[in-house]
């Protein structure tokens, strides 16, 4: 009811652009999504958007932006944004493209980072997806699963600023660290204990990633005994998912270094370097395994050729025999 309530709202509205009764209808509308015309009141907590309220948010952002009202547009725009960021985070990046490619959907995106970001945090994002794009031309030049993975660690600590990074595959139902290292390079003594394994089985078990910028006083690890021991703060862990199919995970910490790893919002490049991760990784695995079933046809070739040159051999003889 609520949802076909607020349609009819935003129906209102639009017929009445432009008109004296556009201001009632957008006051009514707001009242709706529970702001009420002038939001909550100074001092009381931003209540967010409703539950798909996004469409309801995005009309009077158009409203008030159009009105010359920016202040109350930005937090319409920022409500219809956040929630649309929440639902396209729980999409696999293959359709983002479809999600933000739909005009209402579109706009938002736009408008907010037109108007909500700077021209610094501009650069800054746009130097980051250029980093990535050269990674992942780095990795698909390698075609060694060893060197690709240690490349893949290297680029991620460079991008995190993380002080340790590890690979952690699957296989035949085993998970293991199948590369570890510090910033700056060089590998670590055992490092099948320096992580949290616990944060790594949710992580590739959802397929989403898991950040925590304090894993010693999140509830859902700090009783974990590689988080007490290790005394674990932030950590970041990405899987490598194909399909349904979680290959392994990327998996970040400090490693002893103060300060915290990434916010939510700088998750995309780790994201898209995860992603195509998981695509080299497989083909790096499809690669060996091809070519060890090259090398045992080979040897298959080889015993088959020696028998034949024996068989070979012995006719030789057997006829020697028989002329004599």
């Amino acid at each position: 009811l609520e949802g076909w309530q607020r349609r009819q709202g935003i129906l209102a509205l639009r017929a009445a652009e432009g008109t004296e009764e556009a201001e009632k209808r957008a006051d009514r509308l707001e009242a709706m999504l529970g702001g009420g015309a002038a939001g909550p009141r100074e001092g009381s907590p931003d209540p967010g958007p409703a539950p798909l309220a996004w469409p309801a948010e995005a009309a009077l952002a158009r409203y008030r932006l159009a009105a010359g009202e920016k202040e109350r547009g930005l937090r319409h725009l920022d409500r219809a944004y956040g929630e649309l960021r929440a639902l396209a985070g729980s999409l696999p990046f293959r359709l983002l493209d479809v999600f933000w490619g739909a005009p209402d959907r579109g706009w938002v995106r736009d408008q907010y980072f037109a108007l909500s970001t700077s021209r610094e945090e501009w650069h800054r994002r746009l130097a980051a997806l250029e980093r990535i794009y050269e990674i992942v031309s780095e990795i698909n030049r390698r075609r060694e699963l060893k060197p690709l993975l240690e490349l893949l660690v290297d680029r991620a600590l460079e991008l995190s600023g993380a002080g340790r990074g590890f690979v952690v595959c699957r296989q035949d139902g085993n998970v293991f660290v199948e590369v570890a290292r510090h910033a700056g390079g060089g590998e670590m003594e055992n490092p099948d204990r320096q992580l949290s394994y616990s944060v790594i089985r949710q992580a590739m078990e959802r397929r989403e990633p898991v950040l925590l910028e304090d894993a010693s006083g999140d509830e859902r690890f700090r009783r974990e005994e590689s988080v007490q021991r290790l005394h674990l703060g932030s950590i970041l862990c990405l899987p490598f998912c194909l399909g349904e199919e979680a290959l392994g995970a990327l998996y970040l910490d400090q490693g002893g270094r103060p300060g915290g790893l990434l916010g939510a919002d700088d998750l995309l490049p780790l994201q898209l370097l995860a992603e195509q991760a998981a695509v080299a990784l497989n083909n790096a695995r499809m690669n060996e395994e091809l070519a060890r079933s090259r090398e045992q046809e080979r040897e298959r070739a080889d015993h088959l050729a020696g028998r034949l040159d024996h068989t070979d051999f012995e006719l030789r003889r057997a006829r020697r025999e028989l002329a004599r």
